[in-house]
């Protein structure tokens, strides 16, 4: 929110206890000088006001938040993902072994946000690896800045602008600590009320040009996701991702194809298909039940069975996957409001032992997030 706007507010603020107390002394004076009658008429005019400066008051309040909200351009999904539309949440997240992970986030009242995220790799010696985020609004813009490892990105979100219809601009450059390239980037996001569409041209390394574009349409209980990546300067698709999908209160079904990743194919030549997975998810009360299926032509078929359940306020999953064998077991918590935890460790099923994670016997995962 600007300063601008912040001062607005306050003053908008400062004016509605003006007015309480303005409408208090009235109603005193008329209690003074009148009877019960006129008095309970006056009471009642108070009441019906007070009603009305609450409902103005929460008015500001959302006004505020809608200032403070981040842009869709700054999603934390990648632009070329396919979203969280299916089982992702119940058979992969949670389930990473192999790293101590420590995240702390922090906002401010003005739409500021700070991350930090730290993570040590179990199985390599403790090999530190660092990730810092900040974000922050500015007059009608919001900045964003990350590094990690060997890379920055600066990203800039310009604000709402009428091109066909009302869209925002933004543009970002990711540089790379090691050497001289760079990644430049700009394009436009429009959010319509059924209708969520990324557009962005990207310029790689100085030799390669990419338009990127990616489109979700909801319609009553069905949601369809395309995301497509088109290499200019080659003539080459390098992905044409979909999703096709049905939700409703208690189970959703999704069918995607996940392009691969190795070969680029002509434009206007023989389509090259990658993957294709079904996704399912079943809830009933605070459990849940998912599968995915995975099939690549002339390949493989794999299978993986999760769920999850609350436990003494915890958040507790299982995976099993049927190619490799294993079991997948993690748990999330938190210790208060502020700190909270998971862990996660990852079995087989055929009788062989468990591969060792540096000096522990199994694979375990762990991450601490504290929220200030």
């Amino acid at each position: 929110m600007t300063k601008q706007n912040t001062s607005l507010y306050e003053k908008k603020s400062f004016s509605i206890i003006i007015e309480r107390i303005l409408i208090r002394i009235i109603i005193y004076l008329f209690i003074q000088n009148n009877d019960g009658i006129f008095v309970e008429k006056i009471n009642n005019i108070y009441i019906r006001i007070n009603i009305l400066l609450k409902q103005k008051e929460n008015n500001q309040k959302r006004y505020q938040l809608i200032l403070m909200a981040t842009p869709q351009s700054l999603s934390p999904a990648p632009m070329q993902s396919l979203g969280d539309f299916t089982a992702k949440k119940l058979v992969e997240d949670d389930f990473s072994t192999g790293k101590a992970t420590l995240k702390v986030k922090a906002s401010a009242n003005g739409g500021g946000i700070a991350n930090y995220k730290g993570t040590l790799d179990i199985s390599k010696s403790l090999a530190p690896g660092q990730e810092t985020k900040f974000q922050f609004p500015y007059n009608n813009y919001y900045f964003w800045f990350a590094t990690r490892k060997e890379q920055t990105k600066v990203h800039v979100d310009f604000g709402k602008f009428n091109i066909i219809k009302q869209q925002n601009l933004f543009a970002n450059v990711q540089f790379y600590n090691s050497s001289s390239k760079s990644t430049i980037r700009f394009g436009s996001v429009y959010e319509g009320k059924k209708c969520l569409s990324h557009a962005r041209f990207e310029w790689l390394n100085q030799d390669k040009v990419n338009f990127l574009l990616r489109s979700q349409v909801k319609h009553n209980n069905w949601v369809y996701v395309i995301a497509s990546q088109l290499c200019l300067s080659r003539q080459e698709f390098d992905k044409l991702d979909f999703l096709v999908g049905y939700q409703t209160k208690n189970y959703d079904v999704y069918l995607r194809h996940l392009t691969n990743q190795i070969p680029s194919f002509p434009l206007f030549s023989n389509f090259g298909f990658g993957k294709f997975l079904i996704d399912a998810v079943y809830r009933q009360n605070s459990n849940q039940y998912g599968v995915e299926i995975e099939y690549t032509p002339v390949s493989r078929l794999s299978f993986l069975l999760a769920a999850s359940t609350k436990f003494q306020g915890a958040d507790v999953k299982a995976r099993l996957n049927i190619l490799n064998k294993t079991v997948g077991l993690s748990a999330k918590g938190k210790f208060n409001n502020t700190f909270s935890w998971t862990l996660a460790t990852q079995v087989p099923v055929d009788g062989s032992s468990p591969s060792k994670c540096g000096i522990l016997p199994i694979p375990l995962g762990i991450t601490l997030e504290t929220t200030i």
